[in-house]
């Protein structure tokens, strides 16, 4: 194979370790059987061969993963969907070469163009993580917060505050809410008696999804991994809220969108901008331009206007993200801790 061919395999298995360590055996095992696929140049090799950009920065495999879950949930991959307990089926640890052959090669068109999609993964549950940042925020400024998410996907994290967090060292509880971030967490405690006031909620998305829009539903839901009940669940408890809630959504480049955004902040609010596991899907001049544009406007806040920065992102694609936060006037930048792609843990460092 060619070094193209060499690196597209080794994301899958790659992801596929990943997958286990997650905690989703039968997605380890979907992509064990879709590398070897890849391996023998059977319909896996097809879909993905001619891949232009890099296969772990634009997170390939999850693509195709995802395409994999919205075939047997629309029922168009029935030997899928009887192994898949998101769609009512049972796996019992069989091999899985036979289905997973079956749907790649019956499927090529539809999955080469679903992996020309980003992820969309929107996981309720990094909240968690993100959360501590939301209230050291409030806790340092005593300001109402306005939210301002990048890459917001269906904005499902813009309600944070609309969730009740459980964990070992602290819980914080809004009543009624039908969301529970449930996760594993070590280290010290965030501010969880800082007052919590969200002045208003927007985001952008260069593709937002719409939650009233069943498509766009189906499509948040084929990210989840298909033996994660408890993520599917939160997901759909999550939507329940954004149906009630509709923060703003812009279709906007993030910088074109946050420059707006920053000119029009109002004295008296702490603006909030975060984004958590979007930072790698954007190219590094885009990356840099960001930086600068949040940091001048931050150079420029006072006790008025304070600017705060929170994001949950890895330094590189392999590793598990940081939760650093920059507030200004200040600006310094803290670690606040370290968590699990999908919040199921996190290691609070502040």
């Amino acid at each position: 194979m060619t070094d193209a061919h060499d690196r597209i395999l080794e994301n899958i298995r790659w992801q596929a370790v990943l997958c286990g360590q997650l905690g989703s055996p039968l997605a380890k095992a979907v992509l064990e059987s879709v590398a070897e696929n890849y391996a023998s140049g059977g319909g896996a090799r097809d879909i993905l061969a001619a891949w232009p950009g890099d296969p772990f920065a634009d997170n390939l495999t999850t693509r195709l993963l995802g395409g994999l879950h919205r075939l047997a949930l629309d029922g168009q991959a029935p030997a899928l969907a009887a192994l898949y307990p998101s769609c009512g089926g049972q796996w019992s640890g069989e091999f899985l070469e036979d289905p997973v052959r079956t749907t790649l090669r019956d499927n090529t068109g539809f999955l080469s163009s679903y992996i020309t999609l980003p992820p969309q993964t929107n996981e309720v549950r990094r909240s968690a993580a993100l959360h501590g940042g939301f209230l050291a925020a409030a806790a340092q400024t005593g300001l109402p917060l306005a939210l301002r998410e990048i890459g917001a996907s269906a904005g499902l994290n813009l309600m944070w505050d609309q969730f009740r967090y459980a964990n070992a060292a602290y819980s914080w509880k809004v009543t009624g809410s039908d969301v529970w971030i449930e996760t594993e967490w070590s280290g010290g405690l965030p501010d969880v008696d800082a007052p919590v006031q969200i002045a208003d909620r927007a985001g952008c998305d260069i593709s937002p999804l719409d939650v009233i829009n069943l498509e766009d539903r189906r499509r948040l839901e084929s990210y989840v991994w298909p033996d994660q009940a408890e993520r599917l669940e939160r997901l759909r408890s999550a939507i329940g809220i954004a149906k009630k809630l509709r923060p703003r959504l812009d279709t906007a480049d993030a910088e074109d969108w946050l420059r707006g955004e920053l000119g029009r902040r109002t004295a008296g609010l702490c603006t909030v901008i975060f984004h958590s596991i979007f930072w790698q899907y954007i190219p590094k001049d885009k990356q840099a331009a960001l930086r600068q544009l949040i940091e001048d406007a931050g150079s420029a806040s006072d006790g008025r206007t304070p600017l705060a920065w929170l994001r949950l992102e890895p330094d590189e694609v392999t590793d598990f993200p940081d939760i650093r936060l920059t507030i200004w006037p200040g600006g310094e930048e803290r670690v606040l801790g370290t968590a699990h792609f999908h919040g199921a843990w996190v290691k609070w460092a502040a």
